[in-house]
């Protein structure tokens, strides 16, 4: 069970803090919930039941030592992605969808690889890369309490420096 005051990381909303531990009632019955702010410049709130919370995947941020591994991940040399682009997006989709950051780390690390490749990648390739900074970088933000808008411009600082070394 997490506190008020935990980093965690929600499937779809990315790192954020734990800020209150709320009860409502629901059908008749009370229910708990955590209630998550999100890193970033927003004024949502993630309601996320306790009693759901495992199966939803909601997660405790990584540690500061393992933020290096990620380093290592995103500087390791990229698998081979699909051709086919429906392939390629369901691959990919399936490897954020897990709110794994080492996952994560390697869906970025391939899509710059590709994007090295071909020298491009399609609409839907830019975004999934997109997203998969912005949930890096909210997650060592999360870890070092930094701002997340300086943490993004230094993933992706990082990440145009290992194209100039690959």
């Amino acid at each position: 069970m997490f506190k008020i005051g935990d980093m965690v990381v929600h499937p779809m909303h990315g790192a954020g803090q734990v800020v209150s531990l709320d009860e409502y009632q629901v059908a008749g019955a009370d229910k708990r919930y955590y209630k998550i702010q999100p890193l970033g410049p927003s004024d949502l709130t993630v309601m996320v039941p306790i009693d759901n919370a495992e199966r939803i995947g909601l997660r405790a941020v990584i540690t500061a030592a393992d933020v290096d591994r990620l380093w290592t991940i995103l500087s390791s040399d990229p698998e081979t992605l699909p051709d086919d682009h429906n392939r390629r997006r369901e691959f990919l989709e399936g490897k954020l969808r897990l709110s794994d950051a080492y996952q994560t780390a390697e869906v970025v690390r391939d899509l710059i690889g590709r994007q090295q490749a071909q020298n491009r990648l399609t609409e839907k390739g830019s975004q999934l890369l997109e997203r998969g900074v912005q949930s890096l970088a909210g997650e060592i933000a999360a870890v070092r309490g930094a701002d997340l808008s300086d943490v993004t411009m230094q993933v992706w600082a990082r990440l145009d420096d290992l194209k100039h070394i690959n």
